[in-house]
């Protein structure tokens, strides 16, 4: 059986395009393996700040105290107060931005951030961060301010 020379050259190119069509799919299973890890890794970040927060508040007996008057009322707290009260809530609020935004990406799993996003829309719905969040929307990109609206009206409708 003698092969010529493109006889050879046709299957060396079938050979190399089988070769190609395998290192493509490694590649989307490699691809497809990173996305997941980036994803978990994004995830976990955003715990990590939001389990700060909660630690700051607990850790604080004068910052949890005013953090407890600042959810009932963010007025009739001293300017001293709302001070405190405004950058430990901003603090949260930009953890939950990001996720936000991650998740709007396709860089965070989209249940697990709707799991975060349910638990902030009953925080959001107490009267103090309502007019927390009139006070200071303005601080904060449209799109997210929409999105918070959103979340308040959830917790709201929860709360009934």
């Amino acid at each position: 059986m003698n092969m010529n020379i493109g006889e050879l050259a046709n299957y060396a190119e079938v050979i190399g395009g089988v070769a190609v069509l395998i290192s493509l799919i490694y590649v989307a299973i490699q691809i497809r393996q990173n996305t997941a890890v980036v994803r978990t890794s994004n995830y976990a970040d955003l715990s990590f700040k939001v389990s700060e927060f909660n630690q700051m508040i607990a850790e604080n007996d004068e910052l949890a105290d005013i953090y407890i008057r600042g959810t009932e009322s963010y007025q009739n707290l001293s300017e001293i107060e709302q001070i405190r009260f405004n950058m430990t809530v901003s603090r949260l609020m930009q953890a939950i931005q990001a996720m936000f935004h991650l998740r709007q990406r396709g860089y965070i799993d989209s249940k697990l951030a709707q799991t975060n996003f349910d638990s902030v829309a009953l925080f959001l719905a107490a009267p103090g961060l309502q007019e927390w969040w009139q006070a200071n929307s303005q601080w904060w990109e449209s799109e997210f301010q929409h999105f918070v609206n959103g979340l308040i009206a959830m917790g709201k409708q929860r709360l009934l």
